[in-house]
Protein backbone atom coordinates (compact mmCIF):
# COMPACT_ATOMS: atom_id res chain seq x y z
CA UNK A 1 0.00 0.00 0.00
CA UNK A 2 1.46 3.38 -0.82
CA UNK A 3 1.13 6.42 1.49
CA UNK A 4 1.55 10.03 0.30
CA UNK A 5 2.04 12.80 2.59
CA UNK A 6 0.89 15.83 1.96
CA UNK A 7 3.61 18.29 3.45
CA UNK A 8 3.08 22.25 4.84
CA UNK A 9 5.82 23.14 2.34
CA UNK A 10 2.70 24.33 0.40
CA UNK A 11 2.80 27.41 2.59
CA UNK A 12 6.39 27.81 2.09
CA UNK A 13 6.07 27.83 -1.25
CA UNK A 14 3.25 30.72 -1.11
CA UNK A 15 4.63 33.26 0.83
CA UNK A 16 7.95 34.34 1.92
CA UNK A 17 7.98 36.18 4.96
CA UNK A 18 10.98 36.48 7.19
CA UNK A 19 11.02 36.04 10.87
CA UNK A 20 11.63 40.09 11.00
CA UNK A 21 8.03 40.60 8.93
CA UNK A 22 5.92 38.12 11.84
CA UNK A 23 4.06 40.44 14.55
CA UNK A 24 3.02 39.08 17.45
CA UNK A 25 -0.40 41.03 19.03
CA UNK A 26 0.38 42.91 22.48
CA UNK A 27 -1.95 44.82 24.48
CA UNK A 28 -0.41 48.51 25.21
CA UNK A 29 1.56 47.75 28.02
CA UNK A 30 3.74 45.53 25.69
CA UNK A 31 2.46 42.15 27.78
CA UNK A 32 1.35 38.99 25.57
CA UNK A 33 -2.26 38.37 24.99
CA UNK A 34 -4.05 36.03 27.71
CA UNK A 35 -6.73 34.06 27.11
CA UNK A 36 -9.68 32.31 29.17
CA UNK A 37 -9.94 28.35 28.76
CA UNK A 38 -13.56 28.97 28.16
CA UNK A 39 -15.26 32.20 25.90
CA UNK A 40 -16.59 34.39 28.78
CA UNK A 41 -17.30 37.46 26.64
CA UNK A 42 -20.34 38.80 25.43
CA UNK A 43 -22.39 37.01 22.83
CA UNK A 44 -23.56 40.09 20.80
CA UNK A 45 -22.11 40.88 17.43
CA UNK A 46 -20.42 44.05 19.17
CA UNK A 47 -16.38 44.41 19.34
CA UNK A 48 -15.10 46.74 22.20
CA UNK A 49 -18.82 48.26 21.81
CA UNK A 50 -18.82 48.71 18.20
CA UNK A 51 -20.38 47.24 15.17
CA UNK A 52 -17.26 46.55 12.87
CA UNK A 53 -17.18 48.62 9.60
CA UNK A 54 -18.04 46.74 6.22
CA UNK A 55 -20.24 44.54 4.54
CA UNK A 56 -19.80 40.34 5.46
CA UNK A 57 -18.39 38.37 2.34
CA UNK A 58 -15.30 36.45 1.22
CA UNK A 59 -14.06 33.28 -0.26
CA UNK A 60 -11.74 30.52 1.12
CA UNK A 61 -10.24 28.55 -0.93
CA UNK A 62 -8.97 25.47 1.02
CA UNK A 63 -4.90 24.40 0.56
CA UNK A 64 -4.76 21.42 3.17
CA UNK A 65 -7.36 19.43 5.36
CA UNK A 66 -5.50 16.39 6.39
CA UNK A 67 -6.53 14.56 9.31
CA UNK A 68 -3.08 12.94 11.05
CA UNK A 69 -3.11 11.31 14.89
CA UNK A 70 -6.39 12.93 15.56
CA UNK A 71 -5.73 16.32 14.51
CA UNK A 72 -7.15 18.36 11.24
CA UNK A 73 -4.39 20.30 9.78
CA UNK A 74 -5.96 23.16 7.56
CA UNK A 75 -4.76 25.78 5.44
CA UNK A 76 -6.92 28.29 3.77
CA UNK A 77 -6.68 30.96 1.57
CA UNK A 78 -9.10 33.91 1.51
CA UNK A 79 -9.89 36.38 -0.80
CA UNK A 80 -11.74 39.77 0.83
CA UNK A 81 -12.58 42.62 -1.27
CA UNK A 82 -12.19 46.43 -0.07
CA UNK A 83 -14.79 47.00 2.74
CA UNK A 84 -15.64 43.64 3.48
CA UNK A 85 -15.32 41.59 6.62
CA UNK A 86 -15.67 38.54 8.13
CA UNK A 87 -18.45 37.97 10.73
CA UNK A 88 -18.14 38.48 14.66
CA UNK A 89 -17.06 35.43 15.49
CA UNK A 90 -14.21 33.73 18.25
CA UNK A 91 -12.56 30.33 17.66
CA UNK A 92 -11.96 27.98 20.91
CA UNK A 93 -8.21 26.97 19.17
CA UNK A 94 -5.61 30.04 18.15
CA UNK A 95 -5.41 30.69 13.91
CA UNK A 96 -2.58 31.71 12.47
CA UNK A 97 -2.30 34.34 9.11
CA UNK A 98 -0.34 35.33 6.76
CA UNK A 99 -1.20 38.32 4.78
CA UNK A 100 -0.61 37.68 1.29
CA UNK A 101 -1.77 40.44 -0.60
CA UNK A 102 -3.62 44.11 1.12
CA UNK A 103 -3.98 44.83 4.57
CA UNK A 104 -6.45 43.78 6.82
CA UNK A 105 -7.24 45.42 10.34
CA UNK A 106 -8.00 42.84 13.31
CA UNK A 107 -10.58 43.95 15.81
CA UNK A 108 -10.21 41.74 19.07
CA UNK A 109 -12.10 42.25 22.28
CA UNK A 110 -10.40 44.50 24.57
CA UNK A 111 -7.37 45.09 22.57
CA UNK A 112 -6.68 48.47 19.96
CA UNK A 113 -7.54 47.42 16.52
CA UNK A 114 -3.81 46.49 14.45
CA UNK A 115 -3.49 46.67 10.69
CA UNK A 116 -0.96 44.17 9.14
CA UNK A 117 0.07 44.61 5.30
CA UNK A 118 1.67 42.00 3.34
CA UNK A 119 4.17 40.02 4.36
CA UNK A 120 3.13 40.31 7.84
CA UNK A 121 1.97 37.37 10.25
CA UNK A 122 -0.43 37.21 13.17
CA UNK A 123 -2.27 35.07 15.37
CA UNK A 124 -5.74 35.19 16.96
CA UNK A 125 -5.78 33.74 20.02
CA UNK A 126 -8.96 31.00 21.12
CA UNK A 127 -12.00 33.00 23.15
CA UNK A 128 -11.60 36.16 22.25
CA UNK A 129 -14.16 37.60 20.12
CA UNK A 130 -13.13 39.78 16.83
CA UNK A 131 -13.35 40.85 13.37
CA UNK A 132 -11.43 40.28 10.19
CA UNK A 133 -12.01 44.00 8.12
CA UNK A 134 -10.14 44.41 4.57
CA UNK A 135 -9.48 48.23 5.25
CA UNK A 136 -7.33 48.75 2.17
CA UNK A 137 -8.36 50.28 -1.49
CA UNK A 138 -7.51 46.59 -2.95
CA UNK A 139 -8.32 42.92 -2.86
CA UNK A 140 -6.99 40.64 0.26
CA UNK A 141 -4.99 37.79 0.37
CA UNK A 142 -4.22 35.90 3.12
CA UNK A 143 -3.96 32.32 4.36
CA UNK A 144 -5.33 30.63 7.53
CA UNK A 145 -3.50 27.98 9.26
CA UNK A 146 -5.55 26.50 12.07
CA UNK A 147 -4.20 22.81 13.72
CA UNK A 148 -7.44 21.65 15.83
CA UNK A 149 -8.94 18.25 17.11
CA UNK A 150 -10.84 16.37 14.54
CA UNK A 151 -14.52 17.22 14.72
CA UNK A 152 -13.47 20.84 16.89
CA UNK A 153 -15.00 23.12 15.37
CA UNK A 154 -13.36 25.87 13.44
CA UNK A 155 -15.17 29.07 14.56
CA UNK A 156 -18.25 30.22 16.19
CA UNK A 157 -20.21 33.01 14.91
CA UNK A 158 -21.65 35.68 16.97
CA UNK A 159 -24.21 37.47 13.66
CA UNK A 160 -25.55 36.34 10.84
CA UNK A 161 -24.51 36.74 7.32
CA UNK A 162 -26.65 40.05 7.23
CA UNK A 163 -24.85 41.78 10.45
CA UNK A 164 -27.11 40.74 12.76
CA UNK A 165 -26.85 39.73 16.30
CA UNK A 166 -27.55 36.29 17.14
CA UNK A 167 -27.00 36.66 20.86
CA UNK A 168 -25.72 33.51 20.61
CA UNK A 169 -22.94 31.10 19.75
CA UNK A 170 -23.06 28.92 15.95
CA UNK A 171 -20.26 26.26 15.80
CA UNK A 172 -19.01 26.50 12.04
CA UNK A 173 -17.47 22.63 11.81
CA UNK A 174 -16.65 22.70 8.43
CA UNK A 175 -13.24 23.45 7.13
Amino acid sequence: MKKTIIGISVLTSLVSISMADTITYKQETNKPITTDKIFKQSKDNKVNGEIPPGKIGGERQVLLNQEVNGKLYFVGKVIRKAGYRTQVHYHKHTVTSCVLKGQTTIMLEGYPNRTFKAGQCYVMPANIKGANVNTGKTTLQLLDIINVPVGAPFMNTLENEKGEALNKETNDKHL
